[in-house]
């Protein structure tokens, strides 16, 4: 529920869910093959190749 107000139309929980699965998916097309997935470790179980894709670096700063 937001503060002060009605429920929102979709709770944060199910959409992190639904964001997980389509992640999943791109990166299997990517791949070109299905895999499992461990959605504790947040990684494909059995394809180190595509740590490269779930998880980059990130910048530390947008602006120099």
């Amino acid at each position: 529920m937001r503060p002060g107000g009605a429920p929102t139309f979709q709770p944060f929980q199910t959409a992190g869910y639904i964001a997980e699965m389509a992640m999943t998916g791109i990166v299997a097309l990517r791949l070109g093959e299905p895999f499992d997935w461990d959605s504790e470790k947040l990684q494909a179980k059995g394809i180190p190749e595509a740590d490269s894709l779930i998880h980059r670096e990130q910048r530390n700063k947008w602006l120099v």
